[in-house]
């Protein structure tokens, strides 16, 4: 029994040490069935958490020149959501163009995370065979959301309550996991939920009409309709809803209160109560984390991990759970604001900020939490623009903290700053990130 049990001490270790190779327990004959299965399972559990551990840097685009240099300099274990998907991407960066750099990664012990948005869509995806334009987030009036219009920085967007959009998603993040992608990281998780017809429950049997009617049993015709007018009446005689009776309720007051405010993080009411968002957010999120993971484990590829972006009430309820959840310290939005103030005094706001990341901690649990400066806010729109020094201590007291806290925190590439990080800054990271290695 000895024997055996050393056998499979020595196995385990062969597979810690080579976390990138074939399992070595399954091509072993002295190895049962039932103990490489078990052995299977921690190699899987062993890669999962390898996708958080050591160094994690996030490397806005790995083919530019200046941080490509930074980066294999450092030398990170793993470039955190660094194929980050904002809709299709243009022909040079189409996934068959970047296997060769995975691969070339990998050899140097740098594996290489991607994602999607799950909202944002572009010219490529409208020239996509497998796009339909009917998943697009629309107004009241069934007219598409365009942001920034005219100023070449435009935005559109489609519903995640769309089922055939979160299946072309999941479709492309599969095809980012075949080429050697080893964690894959959701963002905009609440999805970009306007009106289109399936958040409506216009179309499919998930939606606001479905579930305001859930809500209230038992009511009279006569309460419906002083509740929510037209709509309300076709729910209680069980009649088809349009469109056009939602545009007849826009203004209405309860239906305001019960849809919540359009795009709020919360899904909450303007009283900060929960709101149909904030059950379609986590629906719709649960479905695209049901599929992927299916499709993963379809093809082989469940040891890839996947995360999240963000905490909220209704991301607790998100099931299957993520590997982890991504964020960015709690800042301003806290009334924290060291990312605008450059005499904040860490020291004495120590124990708030702490707090704050142990509450943030606790929600995303079991998931591992993982912090990083998100851009555009505060990266960009703040942080950057503190001094050099500044940028540097900042660095090293959240990636301190993270690491007292048992959160991981990723550094991250300057892409688009002029110049890139400051001397102090860069010395900073460089340190961190070799001490993250040690701690692997």
């Amino acid at each position: 029994m000895k024997f055996w049990f050393e056998v499979i001490i020595l196995i385990f270790i062969s597979t810690v040490s080579h976390a990138e190779s074939e399992c070595p327990a399954l091509q072993n004959p002295i190895v049962d069935k039932a103990t490489s299965n078990i052995l299977e399972t921690s190699f899987k559990h062993l890669r999962k958490k390898d996708a958080y551990s050591g160094c994690l840097f996030f490397q806005e685009d790995i083919r530019i020149g200046d941080d490509f240099t930074f980066m294999n300099d450092l030398k990170p274990n793993a470039l955190t959501r660094s194929w980050y998907r904002f809709g299709e991407p243009a022909p040079d960066k189409a996934y068959e163009h970047r296997a060769d750099l995975i691969q070339d990664l990998k050899k140097k012990d740098i594996s290489v995370g991607g994602g999607t948005s799950l909202s944002i869509i572009n010219e490529h995806d409208f020239a996509n065979a497998d796009f339909d334009p009917a998943w697009q987030s629309v107004d009241i009036a069934g007219k598409p959301i365009v942001k920034n219009p005219g100023t070449g920085a435009e935005r559109k967007y489609a519903s995640l309550s769309a089922p055939g959009f979160r299946s072309y998603l999941v479709k492309r993040l599969v095809e980012q996991a075949k080429l050697g992608v080893n964690e894959l990281a959701l963002g905009e998780t609440n999805g970009m939920i306007q009106f289109d017809d399936y958040s409506l429950g216009v179309k499919g049997d998930e939606g606001f009409v479905q579930w305001v009617k859930r809500k209230y049993p038992g009511k009279s015709l006569e309460w419906w309709n002083n509740y929510l007018g037209p709509v309300g009446s076709a729910i209680q005689k069980n009649k088809p809803v349009t469109r056009e009776m939602f545009k007849a309720i826009e203004n209405n007051p309860n239906f305001k209160a019960e849809w919540g405010e359009p795009e709020s993080w919360h899904g909450t009411s303007k009283d900060s109560k929960p709101a149909f968002l904030a059950y379609a957010y986590k629906k719709n999120l649960s479905k695209v984390m049901q599929e992927l993971k299916s499709e993963l484990k379809k093809n082989k590829l469940d040891h890839v991990a996947v995360d999240i972006w963000g905490t909220a009430d209704w991301t607790n309820g998100v099931s299957p759970k993520p590997d982890a959840v991504l964020n960015s310290p709690p800042d301003e939005r806290w009334g924290l604001n060291w990312n605008i103030d450059p005499n904040f005094d860490l020291i004495k706001n120590r124990e708030r900020i702490k707090n704050e990341m142990q509450k943030q901690i606790k929600s995303a649990a079991p998931a591992k939490m993982v912090y990083m400066f998100d851009h555009p806010h505060p990266f960009f729109d703040s942080f950057v623009k503190l001094s050099d020094h500044r940028q540097a201590v900042l660095t090293k007291f959240f990636a301190d903290l993270s690491r007292e806290l048992g959160a991981k925190f990723i550094l991250r590439s300057y892409t688009d700053v002029p110049g890139g990080p400051g001397t102090e800054t860069k010395t900073a990271i460089a340190e961190i990130c070799e001490k993250q290695k040690l701690q692997r």
